[in-house]
């Protein structure tokens, strides 16, 4: 019970424990603070390099199954290693928006498919997931955002965005300390009904002590994280 291994008879130095990942995203077989899931990940967290999944048995870094250990901790609301991840696995594309596979090291030489096409899935999945994501039955909008991105003036968007509950459009935009956020949500035909609509405030989002949603302001309470919309 200390970790997950990936076959019953292997440990983690002699089998990687990558795969164990699924049993918490995408699978959501195990719920996110199970003590087999904290291990697994802390087990993960200790071999890293450069903020990227790195091997147990290999000196190589594997650079998109990075989005899958980020979002193990999105789902955990642990959001600077989220943030950390996702800005680690960021910082490893090429200058042309693609991704190598692996990374050696020592060498930082490249190996496996370069460009590489998941590489590219994977980061379109994390970036829409700090924005838009189903969790179970609620949709969470912005829970992924790092507090940089909303500089003052700066806007950040979502058009006709297909969920599974719908589509949703938003528009979120700091302007001194208040927080505007424009949204519209239109269930779709069919749909999975929903049973919230809520909206993430970034964690260390300094000087912010209003919010003006679809027009109405309201104060935002000291330690106050997340907004039910709906």
């Amino acid at each position: 019970n200390q970790y997950i291994p990936a076959t019953p008879f292997d440990a983690a130095d002699k089998v990687d424990i990558w795969g164990s990942l699924a049993a918490l995203y995408p699978a959501r077989f195990l719920e996110a603070r199970d003590p087999m899931i904290s291990s697994t990940l802390d087990r993960m967290a200790n071999r890293c390099h450069e903020d990227v999944y790195t091997y147990f048995v290999r000196e190589k870094m594997w650079t998109y199954i990075t989005v899958d250990w980020a979002m193990c901790y999105l789902l955990r609301d642990e959001l600077p290693m989220f943030y950390r991840l996702f800005n680690g696995y960021v910082a490893h594309a090429s200058p042309t928006n693609g991704w190598i596979e692996e990374i050696y090291l020592e060498s930082r030489r490249g190996t496996g498919d370069m460009p590489h096409g998941w590489g590219a899935a994977q980061y379109v999945h994390l970036h829409r997931n700090s924005l838009v994501f189903e969790d179970g039955s609620s949709l969470e909008l912005c829970w992924g955002v790092q507090p940089e991105w909303l500089s003052e003036g700066t806007k950040i968007a979502a058009r006709k965005a297909p969920t599974r509950f719908g589509k949703i459009d938003f528009e979120l935009q700091r302007s001194g300390s208040i927080l505007t956020l424009d949204y519209n949500f239109a269930p779709g035909t069919p749909h999975a009904p929903i049973e919230e609509l809520r909206f993430h405030i970034p964690p260390g989002l300094k000087g912010i002590s209003l919010m003006r949603i679809n027009g109405n302001t309201r104060a935002i309470a000291p330690g106050e994280s997340v907004v039910k919309l709906s």
